[in-house]
């Protein structure tokens, strides 16, 4: 857990991390990754059988069913042994400092260390400093939920968001890695890439947490309504950790391992997501969206609609968050005149797709500058905004902490 009587929103605590020669094995993917290829997570228990691994902890999506209880069990029956038998090594008042090597040679810096509970809401309206991205879906939780609620560890794979445009908390750690002991340093499993962790204790993690609590207080001075952090991945997870928390009230649940990554990092890559409508008039379509919501100039974003492009813009009133004003434009549409929305990575693949009954609208990039902006003036995003790295890249489970 994080540093007793800790007064930071993210602070350094103790962390749980096996033997060098076990991690290869031990780290495995974020649970939420692959839903429809169970044959990736067949292979991931093949690889780890008969050792001791994250996967014997964690429940891939791929296999949820309606009667999850069984494995549930047995996920908290393998955490409860690992710690008996002295699985890991301890690594107290720490903070650990990432270097996640990508598969295409890119490196993304990340920040290991504990959330405050306290200080997070997954709810769309809510005014504490640390908020969802995107629209958390609730009935998604409650399997998360059963596995939090009486597991002895905290295995995340939580990536939270600072909007640190100076570059002073994690770009600091870079800057004195030469000085610390790198405590792992192994290629991740199914094409991963490879991660290096660096130990942050004493002096320098009590410099890096004054440099994030000092990074809040600018938040709070800069803004009425503060977003200090976002959670980018693994929000469902963490609203069951902080729902666990609240149900039980018990402090050594207050705190969730999260790893902090600024999104101002070069390798961190935001795509969105685009729009497909089926099984609609594509000229109907097109008249609607126009009389609604389009003007001569504007925030633009690209309509396939009858086999044609169009170049459109929302009109200035809707402000510049285009896929905030289209969304519940597009749920009204399908109120009143029907049609089956999807949700689609890539422009080629809505080209591609779009057809008689078919329309498709294609996103703008997201803007990083403005990104924390959008989120304290109209709350959380509409789910599937857009993605935050391929599936490959996704944080695996690694450092782990007792409950």
């Amino acid at each position: 857990m994080a540093k007793e009587n800790s007064t930071g929103i993210f602070s350094y605590g103790n962390f749980l991390i096996p033997a060098e020669k076990d991690l290869p094995l031990w780290a495995v993917i974020a649970c939420d990754q692959f839903t429809s290829e169970p044959e990736y997570w067949d292979e991931v228990g093949r690889l780890t059988c008969g050792h001791t691994s994250s996967y014997q902890m964690i429940f891939p999506e791929a296999y949820l069913s309606d009667e999850n209880t069984g494995r549930i069990t047995e996920i908290h029956q393998y955490m409860r042994d690992s710690i008996e038998k002295d699985f890991f090594r301890r690594y107290p008042d720490a903070f650990i400092y990432v270097e996640r090597t990508l598969s295409d040679g890119r490196i993304r810096h990340g920040l290991t260390g504990f959330l405050d509970l306290e200080t997070y809401d997954w709810h769309s309206q809510t005014e504490l400093p640390v908020r969802a991205t995107e629209h958390t879906v609730a009935e998604r939780i409650p399997p998360r939920l059963a596995v939090r609620e009486k597991a002895p560890l905290d295995l995340s794979h939580i990536m939270l968001l600072c909007d640190d445009p100076q570059k002073s908390l994690i770009e600091y750690a870079c800057s004195v890695k030469d000085r610390l002991p790198v405590i792992y340093d192994f290629d991740l499993m199914m094409g991963g890439g490879r991660i290096r962790g660096y130990l942050m204790q004493g002096n320098e993690a009590e410099t890096m947490q004054k440099r994030i609590n000092e990074y809040c207080m600018r938040k709070y001075e800069s803004s009425d309504n503060p977003v200090c952090f976002l959670a980018g991945d693994g929000n469902h997870s963490l609203a069951a950790a902080r729902e666990a928390y609240i149900r039980s009230g018990d402090p050594a649940k207050r705190y969730a391992v999260c790893e902090l990554i600024n999104i101002h990092d070069p390798s961190l890559e935001f795509e969105p997501i685009h729009r497909i409508l089926k099984g609609i008039d594509p000229e109907h379509f097109l008249k609607t969206i126009k009389e609604e919501m389009t003007a001569e100039e504007g925030e633009p974003f690209t309509l396939i609609a009858g086999g044609k492009e169009y170049e459109m813009h929302l009109r200035a009133s809707y402000g510049t968050f285009v896929l905030g004003a289209l969304q519940p434009f597009l749920d009204s549409y399908v109120d009143r005149f029907g049609g089956e929305p999807d949700y689609i990575h890539g422009a080629d693949t809505v080209r591609r797709l779009c057809g008689e009954d078919i329309v498709g609208i294609l996103l703008p990039p997201i803007r990083k500058d403005d990104f924390f902006a959008n989120v304290e003036k109209n709350g959380v995003l509409p789910r599937k905004t857009f993605s935050m790295g391929e599936s490959n890249e996704k944080r695996y489970y690694l450092e782990t902490a007792e409950l």
